[in-house]
């Protein structure tokens, strides 16, 4: 009966989805088709001109340019960035594994997660629960600033598995300019998976409004959205022989955890930023004619798409430092000269852009936090302890962050490209925490408390990042004068060096040294299955990375040094544990891309080396190997692209999962990983529309069966996906 509801519930949902989809795609296409026309940017071909007894012609065709960027340290400089491209393939859109090629997670997509390469591991969340779910937030950080000549709206929709085990996502953005200074858009996020084995059932969405304003000396940005999640636990697989020695529908596979305890998360966020330009100002002249001050990473880019093969046609097939194709300003990109009416829209772009000595910031942030775990009924087996009630129980976590920040930035001289800018600021933030606190000696009544913490701190940065320069620099800063978080400190770095006119090649440093106290999640905590109160030492690290590139050769090497005095984690009891001596992770990677022909070879590679595997354990080896063949026909009109994907980390002592915290622990019962998972892909490009057809995990019929991410959690098992992603620019 259950599983005939699941397949009756999903069927429901594709209906629904569908419908909704076909309606959007109708209305989109008539509010982008303004003029009656479509774009088409892509194919090749000039816009087709409206007849001129059309009622329609209205007026000129406008080409369509999009510029986004992101404002660095808050307000301080614009950084140019890509626009909305997967850089391992619109086939490969398990969000996790677009950020690395090696994760533990449990199996089903959404699901909470860690990243298996140490130095890009989530740890900075003020709401710890929200670490193991960054991949699937949309925040003030992620958002981006646009302009465009004309409105642009993207629609993506992904399919895979089977009735009662389907998986979906729709990701709906759109934007376009109310003014040639101003801004807005929105947008709609929905991953939802039944999951390929019982009580798996995952969703997570987020609604996003946000709005940028640019003209004379004001600047102003708005951002708005709320994320929410929802988890059903079940404990992972309760007997392994099942996975590992039998063929079997993944439905019957028994699991440890059969009541359906769930968890569930919150996350509201508003941030607003204005900015007020001091001094005389010298007007911006147009990009084509000068390109020392074109955005600072648009050089960069300009000298990637140079090297970069233009029958590479599906942007999302570019590795990440080839990523250029949507970057910036479209025309600017360009290795042909843009047409006039190409032209006259590009500048409209940069209309009244004016460059000013000083500026004076002001930025508000607002986040509001609520992790809950649910349970109706108490399984002991599962959870030998219990604090709160051996029936069934409500974990409730939640908590506010207010913050407010202030600077005054003098901005580089447009006239000398190593005149570097400056800032400095103050900022206050202040938290606040929401949670049990204890329980009545007659286990019957609870009590709820909150804590309040606050810092004051100097903020302070150097930069140059003029286009016009071979030697870039990033350095800030920040202290905590007065507070709970007082002495608290963080400097961080970033030089690049670039070793040719052309920026072809060059070489990077970053570094990074820290001194925090202990995020509050470690030094309280009561829920009906966890409890524990610490005083925790402040914790002191450093990180330093470099690296080389070569853009035409398409190789990046580098090696990452990381080093923890007072470490924290969740111990194999899933107790806070500080490690008072130094946790060090060496990591080295290789990046190279290989072209025969119409074929590819892109080989991403990981090597890590720890000096504590007790505390911390991590694969030797990761990689990732993207394998494909390419090419155009009908006259470049279809792209197609085909080949093979390959997922692979050495054995290790993967982190156990606690249902009850959503949260990873370490563990030492066994080890695993040494699996090749292998998926196999056709992607084509019909003009604006990407279409995939994938076979997931095909690996799963000739390889060992010991395919599990997390202890007692297997990956899905084999299953077909598809999907699309449309873009409309008129």
């Amino acid at each position: 009966m259950r599983v005939l509801k699941v397949s009756v519930y999903s069927r429901a949902m594709k209906k629904a989805l569908c419908t909704i989809l076909s309606c959007l795609v109708s209305l989109i296409t008539l509010a982008q088709n303004e003029f009656g026309t479509f774009n088409d940017e892509f194919s090749g071909r000039p816009p087709r001109e409206v007849p001129r007894d059309s009622s329609a012609n209205a007026g000129p065709v406008v080409p369509h340019f999009r510029a986004a960027w992101r404002w660095m340290h808050g307000g301080v400089y614009k950084k140019t960035m890509p626009l909305d491209s997967l850089a391992d393939g619109i086939y490969n859109y398990n969000v996790i594994f677009k950020r690395d090629v090696s994760n533990t997670y449990l199996g089903n997509f959404p699901s909470p997660y860690e990243s298996n390469i140490f130095i890009h591991r989530e740890r900075g969340e003020d709401f710890y629960p929200l670490n193991t779910v960054r991949a699937y937030l949309f925040k003030p950080d992620d958002a981006l600033e646009y302009n465009v000549t004309t409105p642009f709206t993207r629609i993506d929709y992904f399919n895979g598995g089977s009735s009662g085990m389907s998986e979906n996502w729709l990701d709906l953005w759109h934007v376009q300019n109310i003014k040639p200074y101003w801004s807005a858009g929105f947008r709609y996020n929905l991953i939802s998976s039944d999951g390929s084995y019982t009580y798996q059932k995952s969703k997570a969405y987020n609604f996003a409004l946000f709005s940028n304003y640019e003209k004379r000396r004001v600047a102003a940005s708005f951002f708005i959205n709320q994320n929410m999640g929802h988890f059903n636990e079940n404990g992972g697989a309760a007997d392994l022989t099942e996975i590992r020695d039998t063929i079997m529908n993944s439905r019957y596979v028994l699991t440890l955890l059969n009541n359906e305890p769930n968890n569930n998360y919150q996350n509201f966020n508003l941030r607003a930023s204005v900015q007020y330009n001091i001094g005389r100002g010298k007007k911006v002249e147009k990009p084509g004619q000068d390109s020392t001050i074109l955005p600072p990473a648009l050089e960069e880019a300009r000298a990637r798409l140079r090297v970069a093969d233009s029958s590479r046609f599906l942007p999302d097939s570019i590795p990440p430092y080839l990523d250029s194709l949507d970057a910036g300003i479209d025309s600017l990109l360009s290795v042909t000269p843009p047409s006039p009416a190409d032209s006259s829209a590009r500048d409209s772009l940069y209309a009244g852009a004016m460059t000013y000595p000083m500026k004076a910031i002001l930025s508000l942030r607002v986040e509001e936090n609520k992790h809950t775990f649910n349970e109706t009924s108490v399984e002991h087996a599962f959870f030998p302890r219990f604090y709160i009630d051996s029936l069934s129980n409500k974990n409730l976590y939640k908590n506010k962050v207010f913050e407010i920040d202030g600077k005054l930035v003098v901005n580089e001289h447009p006239k000398y490209a190593y005149l570097p800018g400056i800032y400095a600021g103050l900022t206050y933030k202040h938290l606040n925490y929401w949670q049990r606190e204890q329980v009545d000696k007659d286990s019957t009544t609870v009590d709820f408390g909150s804590r309040d913490t606050f810092g004051a701190y100097l903020t302070a940065g150097i930069f140059n990042t003029d286009s016009a320069a071979l030697f870039h620099f990033d350095a800030s800063g920040r202290f905590c004068l007065l507070g709970d978080y007082i002495a608290d400190y963080s400097l961080q770095g970033e030089i690049t060096q670039f070793l040719t006119r052309d920026k072809n090649v060059f070489a990077r440093v970053k570094g990074a040294l820290k001194r925090q106290t202990p995020n509050t999640f470690f030094d309280f905590y009561l829920g009906n299955h966890d409890h524990w109160a610490n005083r925790f030492d402040k914790t002191a690290s450093y990180e330093l990375e470099g690296s080389f590139h070569h853009l035409r050769n398409r190789t990046e090497v580098g090696v990452g040094l990381s080093n923890t005095t007072g470490y924290i984690y969740l111990d194999t009891a899933i107790m806070p544990r500080q490690y008072d001596a130094d946790l060090f992770v060496l990591t080295a990677w290789l990046k190279q891309n290989f072209r025969l022909g119409h074929f590819y070879f892109d080989q991403n590679v990981y090597y890590q080396l720890g000096n504590k595997p007790g505390v911390l354990s991590l694969p030797r080896v990761a990689l990732y190997s993207h394998n494909y063949y390419q090419n155009t026909f009908f006259k470049k009109v279809l792209g197609f692209q085909a080949g093979v994907d390959l997922f692979y980390n050495t054995a290790f002592h993967a982190s156990a999962y606690a249902p009850s915290l959503m949260q990873f622990h370490n563990q030492r019962v066994e080890k695993t990983g040494n699996y090749p998972k292998v998926d196999v892909f056709i992607a084509l490009r019909i003009k604006r529309a990407d279409i995939f057809l994938k076979y997931e995990h095909l690996s799963q019929y000739f390889a060992n069966r010991n395919y599990f991410s997390a202890y007692t959690y297997p990956i899905n098992p084999a299953r077909f996906k598809y999907g699309f992603r449309w873009n409309f620019f008129d």
